[in-house]
């Protein structure tokens, strides 16, 4: 069932940055990307079976960067490995298994430090895509392909988020990763977050890996009902580099499953949202919520809401066109503010 709507979202999310260089100082360099603290990991630990753990302290505890051991090859490893090391299960439909293989054989990255900034979203028109939601926690994942707008000319100060996730959707808890063009940047950055309830959560960024303009990315995040293991899966299939961050969360705080999301967004600073960075268009692909019992399902299988970004009786951004398949739409952009 479809319901096509322009909506005012509620979302509290802190959004990562990434700096380039491997400083562990915090900086407020924006052409580096990270206006805040960045923290290198602090020690490894080598993982059963093979791969190293890179852990991150960070102010609400331990966050990882896993890393499969040297000739691991996730296209034939058993669901098992998968899930240790952080990779999106294999799907069941087999005219899907083309993009996952291009989306696992991603090298991973080596670990750059993490940054937490600034940039925040408040309840504000400031969403545009698709969501799936459900009556009860029926989500533990999604996924999705897109590739990273260029940035045009537009409003000074203007940003642009682009993620999947879960949650959030009229609750305070969400789970996401992305890419985004942070306040008055022109260089994009790869990021992920969690936030709970009470203000609980954090947003970070995984630096060390580097995305560009035109860059077709894959994205994965999923969350383990019974451990609590989150998976923040960060591909770029351009540059064949991928970033697998895992995280122990307390399901009762950061997860709800009543909603899954594929989203480009205008970021908050203090409480009032910025300007939307000027883009053509952004055209989402592969779309698919996990739902429980492992399976995908495409976002026109469920009850789907198209988003549209507004501010006030301006439309900002929304998927001309609705869906182009059960699984694909494009975002459009309009106006700035």
């Amino acid at each position: 069932m479809r319901k096509k709507i322009t909506v005012l979202v509620s979302a509290f999310a802190l959004i990562g940055a990434a700096i380039a260089s491997g400083s562990s100082a915090a900086t407020a360099d924006s052409a580096s990307g990270c206006v805040g603290t960045s923290t290198n990991y602090s020690r490894t630990a080598p993982i059963a079976g093979g791969g190293t753990s890179y852990i991150y302290d960070l102010p609400d505890g331990e966050t990882s960067i896993t890393v499969p051991p040297a000739g691991f090859d996730a296209t034939t490893a058993p669901a098992a490995q998968l899930q240790k090391y952080g990779y999106p299960a294999k799907p069941t439909d087999g005219s899907q298994l083309a993009t996952w293989k291009r989306a696992v054989s991603d090298t991973p990255a080596t670990p750059g430090p993490i940054c937490e900034t600034q940039a925040k979203a408040e309840t504000s028109p400031i969403w545009a895509g698709y969501v799936d939601k459900s009556t009860s926690n029926v989500f533990i994942g999604a996924e999705g392909d897109y590739a990273i707008p260029t940035r045009l000319s537009s409003c000074s100060n203007a940003s642009l988020a682009d993620w999947v996730g879960i949650g959030g959707y009229g609750t305070s808890s969400l789970i996401q990763a992305g890419t985004a063009y942070l306040q008055g940047s022109t260089s994009p950055v790869a990021w992920f977050e969690y936030l709970g309830t009470n203000g609980a959560g954090i947003g970070l960024d995984s630096l060390d890996l580097n995305v560009h303009a035109g860059d077709s990315m894959h994205i994965y995040v999923e969350i383990s009902t019974s451990t609590g293991q989150t998976t923040f899966y960060i591909a770029n299939n351009t540059t064949g580099h991928q970033t697998t961050v895992t995280k122990t969360l307390s399901v009762g705080t950061y997860y709800d499953g009543s909603s899954a999301e594929w989203v480009d967004e205008r970021l908050t600073y203090g409480s009032t949202p910025t300007p939307l960075a000027a883009f053509s268009t952004v055209g989402w692909s592969g779309a698919q919520a996990q739902h429980t019992d492992a399976s995908f399902h495409s976002i026109s299988a469920g009850t789907d809401h198209e988003l549209g970004m507004v501010n006030g009786s301006t439309l900002l951004a929304r998927p001309d066109g609705g869906l182009t398949s059960s699984t694909s739409f494009t975002d459009v952009y309009h106006a700035c503010s």
